[in-house]
């Protein structure tokens, strides 16, 4: 499906070059993360889940929400089709924070982004800790960028795994095969995401964005700003401050939903 690409890069604040080069690339992925949130409100708000891409649009673009994984990398896969980028999208396994005794299913997406022979990992949508630059698709090579730092390396039972340096220790986000599927292929996960209980998602309301010093995570009726210099927590005591909060660092605002307040 055709987006917008003038509704898109004005959602995004992008006023750069329209090319298929690595400094678009980089400039197109870190305004998507800096202006749309990882917003999983759908599950609380009784919102059918929806792969769409007129649903994503509408939702991204017009109302000017965020969305889970499935929704705002479809996003960033759309424009970049658009913009005559090769994209792949690939099915993931969520490692960070899951039990090494339990294991992990394919409920993450990300892309795989090529152009003049280079392989590029793009992914707006982790949430808590991902990307804010897409990183070339080299192994075992650190990327710095915005105080936090990536790898990525080769994994024999999952094929390759995008790592992130925490306390001077690697750890693993997500593992993933270099094997490509349609948009339509993860209308499952997205569902399950949404549905299943045992998700975080289900049960809290979780909305998330990075800026250039830091991370806004607002879960529930706790917002926090974490900076280098420490964490700044607000307890939400009402449902006006909660929507206030809510436009204020993730310019969302539920118009249709006035008297939602997370438990």
């Amino acid at each position: 499906m055709a987006i917008n690409l003038e509704a898109y890069f004005k959602r995004i604040d992008y006023h750069g070059p329209r090319t298929c080069t690595s400094q678009s690339l980089i400039e197109i992925h870190r305004q998507q993360c800096f202006h749309i949130p990882f917003d999983m409100l759908d599950p609380h708000l009784k919102i059918p889940p929806s792969l769409v891409p007129t649903f994503i649009l509408d939702k991204l673009l017009n109302k000017k929400r965020g969305g889970g994984c499935n929704q705002i990398n479809e996003l960033l896969a759309l424009a970049l089709t658009e913009l005559g980028f090769k994209v792949t999208r690939l099915m993931a396994r969520v490692l960070y924070d899951n039990p090494k005794d339990k294991a992990p299913i394919l409920a993450h997406k990300a892309l795989l982004v090529e152009f003049d022979d280079q392989k590029w990992l793009c992914d707006t949508g982790f949430g808590s800790n991902g990307l804010i630059d897409p990183i070339p698709f080299e192994l075992n090579k650190k990327f710095d960028q915005f105080g936090s730092s990536f790898m990525l390396v080769e994994d024999k039972a999952y094929g390759y795994k995008l790592q992130i340096l925490v306390k001077n220790q690697w750890e693993d986000m997500y593992a993933f095969h270099l094997i490509p599927f349609l948009a339509e292929d993860f209308n499952a996960i997205h569902y399950y995401n949404c549905r299943n209980p045992e998700r975080v998602y289900v049960r809290h309301a979780i909305v998330t964005m990075p800026f250039p010093h830091g991370r806004k995570v607002l879960s529930d009726r706790i917002y926090k700003e974490r900076t280098s210099n420490g964490t700044k927590t607000i307890e939400i005591a009402d449902v006006r401050q909660y929507h206030e909060l809510l436009k204020k660092e993730f310019n969302i605002e539920l118009p249709d939903h006035p008297l939602f307040f997370p438990r």
